[in-house]
C-alpha cells in the first residue's frame, strides 16, 4: 500500500504541485484506497470492463436518470431540508443538507438529481428545519421554462410545511438546485442545502453535438466548510469564513471517491460550485478541453491547465486517459490548499495532502467504505522509568470503530524517529488481530543486543539509546489498507 502524499510546513505548501506532479502522475502498482460510493452518486448505464489483474472497479459509465421519478415525459423529485450531522474524516460536523427521503444520512451537500431533456420536472421541498422557511432556486433555467413562482420565490415553505417548483428541462446539460432567496438563503447553502442538477439529451452526448461525445461522466460538486460557521449558522459573521475543509461530493481527500475509467477514454467532468469561493480545478499533467459553462455549450471549446470556477458556476471538461499502463491522474485544486485543517499523516511532522483532490483512475479498487486507519491510544512503556538493565514493554490498544469499521491487521512502534522510518519500517507488535478493536498490542525494547550501536542501520535496544527522554510512536493498519495517526507515550 502506498503511502499519501504529504508535505511539511508552510515551504511544503509552495511545492504542493511539483509533490502531487511527482508522487501522482505517474502508475500505482497499489492505488490507495477511497471511501465508498457517495450516497448522491446517481445510477449509471452500464460500461465495458478491461481485464487487468486482480480486483477492480468497473469504468463508471454514463449517467442515467437518478434522484427523480421517472414517469412518461415527467420526472418527479423529492428533497428534504434537514438539520443534523454529518461525519467528515471521523470528524461530527453540524450540517443541513437536502436529502432523497427523510431517512437518508446527512451529507454535507444534496443529491445529484439526473433527469431527461424536454421532462416536466416538479422538484417537492419537505421542510424540516425548524424556524425557517426555505426556498429553492435552480440557476440556469430560463425564467421561462420555470412555473409555480420557482424563478421569484421568496416565501418558501414554512418550517413543517411542502411546496413543488415545475419547470421544463428544454436544455441539456450541467446545472445546480439552491437553497433560495428567503430571510437565510445564503446560509443554507453555505451549510449544505445545495447539488448537482444534470438534463441528459437522449443521444448519450453532453449537448446534442458529437463534440459533446464522451464515454464516462462524473459530477464533482465542490463545496467548504468552516467547523466555526457550522458550529454557529445563524450567528456567525459571514466576513470571517475561513474554510478548513475543501470537498469533492461531501469529501475531502482521501475519502473523496475515485473515478473509474478505462485507457483511452474520455471523461467528461462536470464541475457544480455550490460553495461560497472560487475554485480552480485542474488535471495534473494534462489539459482540459472546456465545452461548457452554466449549462451553455461553448461555439470554441478551449484546452485549460487550470479553470477558475465560481460560486454557483458550473463548468464542463473532457479529459482523455492515456494509453498504456494503468495509471491515475489526479484532478485537484492547485491552490495551496490541499490539507484538512492540518491534519498530520502517520508522521507526526507532516501535514497529509487533502482538500480537493480526488483521481481519474484506469485501475480503481472496488468501492470501499473505509479511507482512513486505525487509532493507537493508551500508548504505554513498561517500566518507565527504566533502568536500562531489563527489557522495556511497549503496549497500546488499537481501534478502527470510528475510522472506517475494517479489521486490523498490524501494528508497529519506533522510537523518536517517525520520519526516516516510514510506514511499515517500524519494529511489529504482537497481537490477537483480526478484529475492530484490537486490546493490549506489544512490542518490546530488548536491553541488549549482540549488533554493536555503531552499525549504521542502529538496533532500537536500551544499551544504544542516549540516557533521557525518548518518545515512542505506535500506529496500526487495517485490512482496508491504511495506515493509522500515531499514538505516542514519552518514555524515559
Amino acid at each position: 500500500m502506498t503511502e499519501s502524499p504529504s508535505f511539511t510546513g508552510s515551504a511544503g505548501r509552495l511545492l504542493v504541485a511539483g509533490l502531487v506532479g511527482v508522487a501522482l502522475t505517474a502508475a500505482f502498482v497499489a492505488p490507495a484506497r477511497a471511501a465508498g460510493r457517495p450516497l448522491t452518486q446517481p445510477a449509471r448505464q452500464a460500461a465495458p470492463v478491461s481485464l487487468t489483474m486482480g480486483a477492480r472497479a468497473a469504468a463508471v459509465g454514463k449517467l442515467a436518470a437518478a434522484g427523480c421519478t421517472q414517469g412518461t415525459g415527467t420526472s418527479s423529485c423529492d428533497l428534504w431540508a434537514r438539520a443534523g450531522s454529518a461525519t467528515v474524516l471521523t470528524t461530527p460536523v453540524n450540517v443541513w443538507s437536502f436529502t432523497s427521503n427523510a431517512t437518508d444520512p446527512l451529507r454535507p451537500v444534496g443529491p445529484t438529481l439526473v433527469v431527461r431533456q424536454n421532462d416536466t420536472v416538479s422538484i417537492t421541498v419537505h421542510n424540516q428545519l425548524v424556524g425557517q422557511a426555505v426556498s429553492l432556486v435552480l440557476p440556469g433555467q430560463s425564467a421561462a421554462d420555470l412555473s409555480g413562482g420557482a424563478a421569484t420565490d421568496t416565501v418558501g415553505a414554512a418550517s413543517g410545511a411542502t411546496k413543488t417548483y415545475t419547470f421544463t428541462a428544454h436544455r441539456p446539460g450541467t446545472f445546480s438546485y439552491q437553497a433560495g432567496h428567503t430571510a437565510n438563503g445564503n446560509r443554507q447553502v453555505a451549510m449544505g442545502l445545495a447539488g448537482a442538477l444534470v438534463v441528459l439529451p437522449s443521444d448519450g452526448t453532453a449537448y446534442g453535438s458529437a463534440g459533446s461525445a464522451y464515454d464516462d461522466d462524473a459530477v464533482l460538486v465542490l463545496s467548504e466548510i468552516d467547523p466555526a460557521f457550522n458550529a454557529d449558522p445563524l450567528g456567525f459573521d459571514l466576513r470571517s469564513f475561513a474554510p478548513k475543509y475543501r470537498l469533492i461530493n461531501g469529501k475531502p481527500y482521501p475519502a473523496a471517491d475515485p473515478i473509474s475509467t478505462d485507457q483511452n477514454h474520455k471523461v467528461l467532468l462536470r464541475y457544480v460550485n455550490v460553495g461560497a469561493q472560487m475554485h480552480a480545478m485542474s488535471v495534473l499533467g494534462g489539459g482540459q478541453t472546456e465545452i461548457a459553462q452554466d449549462g451553455h455549450p461553448m461555439a470554441y471549446p478551449m484546452t485549460v491547465t487550470a479553470e477558475s470556477i465560481d460560486p454557483g458556476q458550473t463548468m464542463d471538461a473532457t479529459f482523455t486517459m492515456p494509453s498504456g499502463p494503468e495509471s491515475k491522474v489526479a484532478v485537484y485544486e492547485p491552490a495551496e490548499h490541499l490539507d484538512n485543517n492540518g491534519q498530520q499523516t502517520n508522521n507526526p511532522l507532516q501535514f497529509a495532502f487533502g482538500g480537493m483532490l480526488t483521481f481519474l483512475d484506469t485501475n480503481a479498487p472496488p468501492p470501499s467504505t473505509d479511507g482512513v486507519g486505525p487509532v493507537s491510544s493508551h500508548v504505554a512503556a513498561s517500566p518507565n522509568p527504566s533502568d536500562g538493565l531489563a527489557n522495556v514493554t511497549i503496549s497500546a490498544d488499537l481501534s478502527d470503530a470510528r475510522t472506517g469499521g475494517s479489521a486490523i491487521d498490524k501494528a508497529e512502534f519506533v522510537v523518536d524517529d517517525a520520519v526516516t522510518t516510514g510506514a511499515g519500517f517500524g519494529i511489529p507488535m504482537t497481537a490477537t488481530f483480526g478484529t475492530v478493536d484490537v486490546a493490549a498490542a506489544q512490542g518490546t525494547i530488548p536491553a541488549t543486543t549482540a549488533t554493536p550501536c555503531t552499525t549504521v542501520a542502529q538496533p532500537v535496544t536500551l544499551n544504544c539509546l542516549a540516557a533521557g527522554k525518548h518518545t515512542v510512536f505506535v500506529r496500526a493498519h487495517d485490512v482496508a489498507g491504511n495506515w493509522g495517526v500515531v499514538g505516542a507515550v514519552i518514555f524515559n
